[in-house]
């Protein structure tokens, strides 16, 4: 698979989100339907840095410039 960001939703005091979605589009929809769906407040979160083992491979995943990171 592409190394390309991706976004997740967490619901506010529920589980860890599991599932990826690779347009920022597609996760507020999902947010917004498990809103309504829980009555929890929803976050989208944006991945965007990928760090794997042996002894630390780090990749970023995004252009923080590009997504208005202040950092």
């Amino acid at each position: 698979m592409e190394n390309k960001h991706f976004y997740m939703v967490y619901l506010e005091g529920q589980n860890t989100p599991t599932f990826k979605h690779f347009s920022k589009e597609k996760a507020e929809k999902e947010a917004m339907r498990l809103t309504d769906q829980t009555g929890c407040t929803a976050y989208v979160l944006l991945a965007i840095t990928k760090i794997r083992s042996a002894k630390y491979h780090i990749e970023d995943l995004v252009d923080q410039e590009e997504e208005g990171l202040p950092f």
